[in-house]
């Protein structure tokens, strides 16, 4: 396997069934832990080999080819996005010639750099004493829609009453909240 990433089911920690953990093949083929954890994590090359074996035909990983837009795009789209944050934080340092990416939750647009683009929002328990973002906004659209003083994000309900000195989405200009 060459210039792959793998996210596979790791984790079986106490506390813990199972989590996403992430790895790359470069173009030699070897292997880099991104992140691994619990007892079922590949943290080297023969872990992994051995749990890809075990696991045919592939049912508990996902492959994606970094030369391909479309595995790219299924990258973005398909795996939650703080995990996603990380890999690609990973790749910017470890192998920038690779560009994986996030797509903004409103307009889609990609971001390759987590540490300047991206802003997570609509934060929620997933289970035990987890919690994960719902979105991911980019720069622009955190700025055009989004409340200062309670967790709104919606760019057509954000105003500025000029009397009362107050911005933020018509609920807390109209009625104030944390004021």
């Amino acid at each position: 396997m060459r210039e792959t990433l793998i996210q596979y089911q790791g984790g079986r920690y106490s506390g813990c069934i199972w989590e996403w953990n992430f790895g790359f093949f470069d173009k030699q083929g070897k292997y880099h832990d991104i992140f691994s954890s619990g007892s079922m994590g590949c943290p080297n090359q023969p872990l992994i080999e051995s749990y890809i074996a075990d696991n045919k035909p592939q049912k508990d990983y996902y492959l994606y080819r970094m030369t391909s837009e479309k595995a790219l795009k299924s990258l973005a789209t398909e795996t939650n996005i703080v995990n996603l944050s990380g890999v690609i934080k990973w790749f910017n340092d470890n192998f920038p010639e690779y560009e994986p990416y996030a797509l903004c939750s409103k307009c889609k647009c990609k971001m390759t750099n987590m540490d300047e683009d991206g802003i997570f929002e609509g934060w929620h328990g997933c289970g035990g004493i987890m919690s994960t973002a719902g979105i991911i906004l980019c720069r622009e659209c955190y700025g055009l829609g989004y409340c200062p003083n309670c967790e709104y994000v919606g760019a057509e309900n954000i105003r500025y009453d000029e009397d009362k000195g107050i911005d933020g989405c018509i609920y807390c200009v109209e009625e104030p909240c944390n004021q």
